[in-house]
């Protein structure tokens, strides 16, 4: 059995190699240097936006498979990683210093890193147990380990140095994983679609402190179908819900105890996905069926659209929003 696990780890090593020799991950000719002292691609209250999504990009939805920076006003301004044939994105996260986005990788499975002030980038993690279905979420911890949902449900941990953690991992998910976060108390939060899909809430170590009812008072019964959720800076929680009788921004108080619908106009947002909050207070949500991210101001326990456009929708450097992060 070691003999076995030992030629996996070695034939998985070779494979990157030769992944990364044939150039099938390569970032865009503006992604330049910037050790010269130039301007960094991406910097404090820019966007990124990942493009991504389970299928290729020849296949429709037809997801990019890309990480786009906008300024803070949506102005598109470079992209700092770009996939080519065969590799798919789907899972971003920012390392706790906000110099590094991490990114989920299908093909050769494995988490890569893209610095925001070059676009230098190399593998943050790659283990013979990144080997299962998409790599659906990446997420790094208060005690600087990663989090990667290497499959639909498997969501594995590797400390600071990349050494699989497997004391309270792997943490067998009941849903289909659809986002890791990040959260105060040295906590995180997983969530999931399809069945009872209530997002639950992990110590670091992996032991389940919390479960947020998303069935019941938001009145969505047991599938409400709700894709991410974040902390705001007032320590409250917003979650977006996908369901068809929903479509919506949903509230939480800090202990998870529901508030009530933030927002809903499916004529604005028909299946939102990620969110993020800029340091304005205001919401940035973005949705797959008009391949948009819209912005939101918040106003006690409602939400508005800021303006009458969305923030960012300019398909040609956007298409299919599964992630979106703000610099801090």
């Amino acid at each position: 059995m070691r003999t076995t696990n030992f030629s996996k780890v070695i034939l998985l090593f070779l494979a990157t190699a030769l992944f990364y020799a044939c150039g099938n991950d390569v970032h865009l000719e503006d992604a330049t240097s910037n050790d010269s002292g130039g301007t960094p691609i991406a910097q404090r209250g820019d966007i990124l936006v990942l493009s991504g999504g389970t299928v290729a990009s020849n296949v429709a939805p037809y997801p990019l498979h890309q990480i786009s920076v906008f300024d803070s006003s949506g102005n598109f301004k470079s992209a700092i990683y770009r996939a080519l044939s065969g590799a798919l994105l789907m899972g971003m996260s920012l390392d706790l210093t906000g110099s590094k986005v991490l990114l989920t990788v299908d093909n050769v499975d494995r988490v890569d890193y893209a610095t925001l002030s070059s676009g230098a980038s190399g593998y943050h993690l790659i283990d013979a147990n990144l080997t299962g279905a998409t790599m659906r979420a990446v997420e790094v911890l208060s005690d600087g380990s990663t989090l990667v949902a290497e499959s639909t449900t498997s969501i594995e941990k590797f400390n600071a140095a990349g050494t699989r953690v497997t004391t309270g991992f792997p943490i067998t998910a009941v849903n289909t994983v659809t986002n890791i976060r990040r959260i105060s108390g040295d906590r995180f939060i997983a969530l999931g679609t399809l069945g009872t899909d209530n997002p639950r809430v992990y110590s670091n170590a992996g032991a389940l402190v919390a479960t947020v009812p998303t069935s019941g008072a938001t009145g969505c019964g047991t599938n409400c179908d709700p894709f991410d959720m974040i902390e705001l800076s007032d320590g409250r929680f917003v979650a977006t819900f996908q369901a068809a009788t929903h479509r919506s921004l949903e509230l939480f108080n800090s202990n998870f105890g529901y508030v009530g619908q933030l927002y809903r106009n499916s004529s604005v947002l028909m299946t939102p996905t990620s969110l993020a909050q800029k340091a304005n207070g205001n919401l940035v949500v973005c949705d797959t069926s008009y391949n948009v991210c819209e912005e939101f101001s918040i106003q006690g326990v409602t939400a508005s659209r800021v303006g009458t456009v969305p923030l960012i929708g300019n398909a040609s450097v956007m298409r299919q929003p599964t992630r979106v992060l703000v610099v801090p």
